[in-house]
């Protein structure tokens, strides 16, 4: 089996929230309402569904977001 490490979805509380029981920090380091703006504005990545109620986001998208620079300008 390949697995492939570029590959995957990541929710939005793993992108801006981590997991804070496990010491694991946010992707992003800004409020969960700054994300949702910024998502709305264009700033950020569009999500993709994967459900009838659940998005997700490429992980592609995230890393080359956090690899140029975060913005919060539009």
């Amino acid at each position: 089996m390949n697995l492939n490490p570029d590959f995957g979805l990541l929710r939005e509380r793993q992108i801006v929230v981590g997991d804070p029981e496990k010491g694991i920090p946010p992707l992003v380091p800004i409020s969960l309402s700054s994300w949702r703006a910024g998502v709305k504005r264009g700033i950020y990545p569009q999500p993709v569904r994967i459900g009838a109620k659940a998005i997700a986001w490429r992980l592609s998208d995230i890393r080359r977001l956090v690899e140029n620079g975060l913005t919060t300008e539009g």
